[in-house]
């Protein structure tokens, strides 16, 4: 007998068998819609129909014995086997009632993100084991991230927004404080936007908006992130770059902008320019509000001096 065993299991300490676990589920859980798995040192003992089945498996045979990282994605098997050794080492580190979540692979390798929820338990054989309730919440995240997009992106040109930019803005100046690294701030401003708009008319004007807004995306870095600050202004903010590099980008950007070649109704439009004012952290202050108008101030200047030309704030 095990001696730690109340109700007089015969079971060896440590052995669980897939019977014995199913008669403690029961079948209420047998019949759940949702996943439930039972886990002991990373494999999995008990698995429902449901819980197979959101893994791609037509039996719940194939789930049951694998090891659970088998299951999770490339990309979240380190921080999947870290969370299971704490579960080791110190107990169940997410309260009763909490969960996790994490990217696995389904039997045809498609990439799904599911809920887990985990409780410990004790079996009929006394033996503690990890219960995990799974659900499939892949839809439910891309309407999630259906929706951020919708709050954090420019409806016209699909840049960033303003409430991007000074969220952005604001983290990346806290993260250059703490690794002691500097930052460019560039503004650009369309020359002349008023008269083109004039001209050709307001969903012209909208088209040039587009094609410039992806001229900035084509000549950034992947790290530096372009914003429509309002109108025909623009903002990038250019983690980590040095001067050399920030002048550089802005100087090709307003080089690109003068050969942008704008079609409409078949017809190409007259060119444009585009004015810009640079400012750097820590060089030209230390909070967002600061490095933007230090920036605005640079572009006036840009303005007042003739357009078409980068001006670095003093």
């Amino acid at each position: 007998m095990n001696p730690n065993c109340c109700k007089g299991c015969k079971k060896p300490a440590g052995r669980i068998s897939l019977s014995s676990c199913k008669r403690f589920f029961g079948r209420a859980v047998e019949k759940a819609p949702f996943g439930v798995a039972a886990v002991k040192d990373g494999i999995v003992l008990y698995s429902n129909l449901a819980c197979a089945e959101i893994l791609g498996y037509d039996a719940r045979r194939e789930v049951i014995g694998t090891n659970i990282i088998d299951h999770v994605a490339p990309e979240k098997r380190s921080e999947v086997v870290s969370f299971i050794k704490d579960i080791r080492e110190n107990g169940l580190s997410v309260p009763r009632d909490g969960f996790f979540e994490t990217i696995v692979e389904e039997k045809s390798g498609s990439k799904i993100q599911l809920r887990i929820r985990l409780t410990r338990e004790e079996t009929r054989c006394c033996e503690l084991v990890t219960l995990c309730y799974v659900t499939n919440v892949t839809e439910q995240k891309r309407k999630e991230e259906g929706y951020y997009n919708l709050a954090i992106r420019d409806h016209l040109t699909g840049l960033f927004n303003r409430l991007y930019m000074e969220e952005t803005l604001h983290r990346e100046i806290s993260r250059a404080l703490r690794q002691g690294s500097g930052m460019g701030v560039v503004m650009l401003d369309l020359d002349h936007f008023k008269m083109f708009n004039d001209t050709y008319g307001h969903t012209a004007g909208d088209e040039l908006l587009r094609a410039f807004a992806q001229l900035l995306n084509n000549n950034v870095r992947e790290e530096d992130v372009v914003c429509r600050y309002g109108g025909e202004e623009f903002l990038i903010i250019m983690p980590g770059a040095s001067h050399e590099v920030v002048k550089s980008r802005a100087e090709l950007i307003r080089q690109e902008t003068a050969e942008l070649k704008i079609y409409f109704q078949k017809n190409m439009l007259s060119s444009t320019t585009v004015s810009v004012g640079i400012a750097f952290f820590p060089d030209h202050g230390g909070k967002e509000e600061k490095i933007i108008a230090v920036a605005d101030q640079a572009l006036y200047r840009a303005k007042a001096e003739g357009r078409d030309r980068v001006v670095v704030a003093e």
